[in-house]
């Protein structure tokens, strides 16, 4: 959304130097000396071809209709009001989870299960320290003989 306000803009601002440019009979020089403003202007042409509302013109070619700027913030500030109710209902709804978590967590502490995760966490770290000490003492006996 910024970019098309970006975009919208700069291309409102150097239309007329691009139309100034299109009538001006010396068209090398023109471009030389307002470079900067020409390519503002193409690109961001360019952008709004890709990026802006299409609609169909009288000669059946499809063309970018320029947006307001006016009407581009309206909807900016509408989605970002969207954005953050959402992400206001997500932290909420995080919040709760985690809760819940901390209540299953005591209540399984307290009846003294195990998460079934957790249980095959602690039986992969007893079988590795038993193959550790089975791997400890196999060296030992090998050094001292």
């Amino acid at each position: 959304m910024n970019l098309l306000i970006k975009n919208t803009g700069q291309y409102l601002t150097n239309k007329n130097v691009y139309k100034e440019y299109l009538a001006s009979r010396n068209k090398k020089d023109f471009r030389g000396k307002h470079r900067t403003e020409l390519s503002l202007y193409e690109a961001s042409r360019d952008y709004l071809k890709e990026h802006a509302p299409k609609e169909k013109a009288a000669d059946g070619q499809v063309k970018f209709r320029t947006p307001s700027i006016k009407s581009l913030r309206a909807e900016k500030e509408k989605l970002t009001a969207l954005k953050n109710q959402q992400y206001e209902d997500f932290s909420f709804v995080r919040a709760k989870y985690r809760e819940l978590q901390t209540v299953a967590n005591n209540v399984n502490q307290m009846l003294n299960l195990e998460h079934p995760i957790q249980k095959d966490l602690q039986q992969e770290r007893q079988s590795e320290a038993s193959q550790k000490n089975k791997s400890s003492q196999q060296k030992e006996t090998g050094q001292s003989l």
